[in-house]
C-alpha cells in the first residue's frame, strides 16, 4: 500500500466543503514489517482555519477500506501519529499527539476494534523523549 493509493481511496470520500479548500497529506504511518494497514492524517484548510483528519486504511481481499477515527474539526489543533500497533487480528493501537499549537499540548492512545468498528479512547499519557522527538512536525 502506497500513499497514492490511500489518497485515491479518501479523495473520493472528500467532505462537501464548497470550492474553497486545499487537503495535504501526511505520510502514512505502518507498523514496522507490515504494509496492509496503516494510519494517515490529512490537513483539510479551509479559508476560516483548518483542521486535522486521522484515517485507519487496511487492505481486505477486494480493496482497500478505511475508517475516520478522529480529527481536530472542534480544537482546530495539528494531530500527529506516533506510533501504529497491530494487536493480533481484531484491534489497531493508534498512539497520537498534538503539538499544542492551540491550546495544551496533549498525548494519547485510540484502540479501533477492526471487527465491529468500535473506537476508544484510552486514557492521557506521556511518550517516551524519543517518540516525541520523532513525532515533532517543523
Amino acid at each position: 500500500m502506497e500513499l497514492k493509493e490511500v489518497k485515491e481511496l479518501l479523495d473520493n470520500q472528500e467532505p462537501v466543503l464548497g470550492d474553497d479548500y486545499f487537503i495535504w497529506y501526511d505520510d502514512p504511518i505502518f507498523q514496522p514489517g507490515r504494509n496492509d494497514l496503516c494510519v494517515v492524517c490529512r490537513e483539510v484548510s479551509l479559508v476560516s482555519g483548518s483542521y486535522d483528519e486521522v484515517f485507519l486504511v487496511w487492505e481486505e481481499t477486494n480493496g482497500l477500506k478505511y475508517k475516520e477515527i478522529t480529527n481536530s474539526a472542534k480544537s482546530r489543533d495539528s494531530i500527529q501519529i506516533c506510533k501504529v500497533e497491530v494487536q493480533g487480528d481484531k484491534s489497531v493501537k493508534v498512539k497520537l499527539e498534538s503539538g499544542g499549537d492551540i491550546g495544551v499540548p496533549w498525548s494519547y492512545s485510540i484502540i479501533v476494534d477492526m471487527e465491529s468498528g468500535q473506537i476508544s479512547k484510552l486514557p492521557p499519557s506521556t511518550f517516551e523523549e524519543e517518540e516525541r522527538k520523532r513525532c515533532w512536525r517543523w
